[in-house]
């Protein structure tokens, strides 16, 4: 369960280190609040739901579109990410994706961020 919920924060700081790195690039289209505690957890529940999603519409997205993805070498993966990640900063919680160029730069930058502190924590079939 404490790994679930380090995975959880570390998923969030990839959202506020994302949204940071892509304000540098696209000033306004990615951006995040976190300046008090409510929307900390806002935020947080954002990055559930977007986990969430991520995990039950990715597999099946990828699938249908795999001959498209199949096509372009694996680089249409890239934009369903973006697409899932501009279709729940839709939603108000706790971030906002307001162009699809965003959304790609920003899923491209979590991934990156999220693998960099996901690879501190060691999966339940590690062994010691």
């Amino acid at each position: 369960m404490g790994k679930l919920i380090l995975r959880w924060i570390i998923l969030t700081a990839a959202i506020i280190a994302s949204s940071y790195l892509t304000d540098k690039l696209l000033p306004g289209q990615f951006t995040v609040s976190y300046e008090t505690a409510g929307q900390t957890f806002q935020l947080m529940i954002g990055a559930a739901v977007f986990a969430l999603v991520n995990q039950v519409l990715g597999p099946f997205l990828k699938l249908v579109l795999l001959p498209l993805n199949c096509l372009t070498l694996g680089l249409f993966s890239i934009v369903i990410n973006a697409g899932l990640l501009y279709w729940v900063g839709q939603w108000g919680l706790g971030f906002s994706v307001t162009s699809f160029w965003a959304a790609v730069v920003g899923s491209l930058l979590i991934g990156l961020v999220n693998g960099a502190l996901g690879g501190f924590v060691k999966n339940e079939d590690d062994e010691d």
